[in-house]
């Protein structure tokens, strides 16, 4: 509340304070309330991945190397994600050693997502035979780090259109060589 005197002299202002005071000293409290108490939020607005394995096996040599992998991953969508629930279509998995793109694999997989849901998915592919023949020299060769990338479109429900693209990866070194 303001109050405003204005006598002969000069106006005086007395600004009350315990109103506002009290909103701020609530919010805080609030604030502590939920961080000391472990509460969490999840803000993702679309499919996330978080990958729990993945294993690449080879299999083959030169024009018959075929490049296979078996991925489980946990996607979910925030429980504040508007638009309603999600369609999510992964496509691809896209292996890399050493930064050097080493096979492509489909690993085809569509699933709906309601906010605030998650599921586990088990993603497995394998390459035409001959499709990448140096990546037995690349998988196979001493112990190498296999970075994992995948990517999926998704698009709410009620709004198709609003199409996005998004990726998550995982580095791994299961490598089965046959």
């Amino acid at each position: 509340m303001i109050r405003a005197s204005t006598g002969p002299k000069r106006p005086i202002m007395i600004l009350e304070r315990p109103a506002a005071l009290r909103s701020v000293r609530f919010l805080f409290g609030a604030l502590a309330l939920l961080l000391t108490c472990g509460c969490t939020v999840d803000t993702e607005l679309g499919v996330a991945a978080d990958f729990q394995s993945a294993t690449v096996r080879v299999s083959g040599a030169g024009d018959t190397t075929v490049v296979a992998v078996d991925l489980v991953v946990d996607f979910r969508v925030g429980e504040h994600a508007q638009g309603g629930a999600r369609i999510f279509v992964v496509s691809v998995a896209t292996l890399f050693v050493d930064s050097t793109p080493t096979a492509e694999i489909r690993v085809d997989d569509s699933r709906t997502l309601s906010p605030g849901s998650s599921t586990t998915v088990t993603l497995t592919g394998e390459t035409r035979p001959g499709a990448h023949p140096s990546a037995r020299d690349l998988l196979c060769a001493g112990s190498p780090t296999v970075q994992v990338l995948i990517q999926w479109s998704e698009a709410p429900t009620m709004d198709p259109s609003m199409m996005m693209i998004d990726m998550a990866d995982f580095t791994t070194r299961a490598i089965v060589c046959e």
